[in-house]
């Protein structure tokens, strides 16, 4: 559109080029686009409009309105799309409060409808305190790839039936663990899980070699007990690519040394790290991660040294009184010299004297650590990131060559260190 006065016919050349392509290349466009974006690109042109109706990725997302007359809209206007779309659909989202069972059928026919044919993505979110049950029956989908439920109450063993389902997320349910288990042994394509705010299991068990799991995803998961504890759950896991565990507190341990290429853990939670959590965590970080090549860890400032005080103390000056001394004693090293740890990747550190241990015992007892980076919180401003660069700097390490680097985008320290 290079000048004003043929703007008007470039714009009308345009129209009339997309109006002359066939529909399927319609079909195809659209199926990079959301359903607003679709849906714009039909109501821009007259000669498109007809194309409404083959647009392959469906999302319905209820606005949050509780009105009764608003919701009934909701409902007709959802209903009314589906029956007059006459092409496949591929991808259906629905976010919608059906208001405990008062809009089930509704909801069920929807389903039915999206599900006869080649589904190949399923996301459905449902708002509310009361879960939505659904019968196995319309949980039927042989081109199933991609499955996303939230609030749901489902048949979970009918899940296996999914022989090409290669993601799977579950959030905000009550999981049985031999369900998970069944879920694992006979998804023969599933390669991504993710479990969001669940509950109902004391351990995930994979262990089966048949298994093509690669990603597997824990975020918030808790098992409560009484007086609002929250029960430890157990990980007997023989190999992943991937292993992501966000929590608020730490209430997992591992069965086993598994093999993990990159192990993410995430503590969630604002409050201090308890010595229990402290505890557990050790026993996480080196009796378990032999088999562990890279690491990252977010929100952590808990004790590794049992004589540090319980107080969290970021303050520079006396990190560094309390590390000249030198009079950090290490454990025996040798039951770690098979550690398999390359990278370790810390993000959010503040420089707790919780930090600072915990560093200087991981580049003690890590014989192939090849890389280490610390990212500090963005308060920390670039002399003080260095000196704590230095200071980890002197730590005694068992590798033989580590680089470090300690900063941001803004900050960048590196260190290459020969033992």
């Amino acid at each position: 559109m290079a000048g004003s006065s043929s703007c008007g016919t470039k714009i009308s050349k345009a129209a009339d080029f997309l109006s002359s392509l066939p529909d399927n290349v319609f079909t195809v466009i659209f199926s990079f686009l959301t359903t607003k974006e679709a849906f714009s690109t039909c109501i821009s042109c007259k000669k498109l409009k007809h194309l409404m109706t083959v647009i392959p990725n469906v999302e319905c997302k209820e606005t949050g309105n509780d009105c009764l007359t608003k919701k009934r809209e909701f409902m007709e206007s959802v209903s009314r799309f589906l029956e007059n779309h006459d092409s496949l659909i591929k991808t259906f989202h629905l976010s919608f409060n059906p208001l405990g069972y008062r809009y089930r059928s509704d909801v069920c026919y929807w389903l039915s409808f999206v599900l006869k044919n080649g589904l190949e993505e399923l996301d459905l979110v449902f708002d509310g305190s009361n879960n939505l049950m659904f019968l196995p029956s319309l949980l039927t989908a042989p081109n199933l790839k991609v499955l996303k439920l939230s609030h749901c109450v489902v048949n979970l063993p009918s899940i296996i039936g999914f022989k090409s389902l290669k993601s799977l997320l579950l959030g905000s349910m009550d999981i049985p663990e031999s369900v998970i288990g069944l879920i694992c042994c006979h998804c023969e394509s599933l390669q991504h899980f993710t479990l969001e705010y669940c509950s109902g299991f004391t351990k995930i068990e994979i262990l089966d070699p048949k298994s093509k799991l690669e990603t597997l995803i824990l975020n918030d998961c808790q098992t409560m007990i009484l007086d609002n504890l929250f029960a430890p759950f157990a990980l007997k896991i023989s190999s992943l690519k991937t292993l992501s565990i966000r929590q608020k507190i730490i209430n997992f341990f591992f069965v086993g040394s598994p093999h993990i290429n990159n192990l993410i853990l995430c503590r969630q939670a604002e409050v201090p790290v308890t010595r229990q959590e402290s505890r557990n965590m050790k026993d996480i970080i080196i009796g378990s991660l032999g088999n562990v090549r890279t690491l990252q860890l977010a929100g952590w400032a808990f004790e590794i040294n049992e004589n540090t005080s319980g107080n969290i103390d970021s303050d520079f000056e006396r990190v560094l009184e309390h590390f000249s001394g030198d009079d950090y004693r290490l454990p025996p090293i040798v039951a770690f010299r098979n550690s398999a740890v390359h990278i370790i990747n810390i993000q959010g550190f503040t420089g707790t004297l919780y930090e600072m241990s915990h560093i200087k015992f991981m580049l003690a007892h890590f014989p192939r650590l090849r890389y280490l980076e610390v990212t500090p919180i963005k308060e920390m401003d670039e002399a003080q990131s260095g000196a704590y660069a230095d200071l980890i700097s002197d730590f005694p390490m068992l590798s033989a060559s580590v680089e470090i680097v300690m900063g941001s985008e803004e900050h960048f320290i590196c260190k290459n260190i020969e033992a």
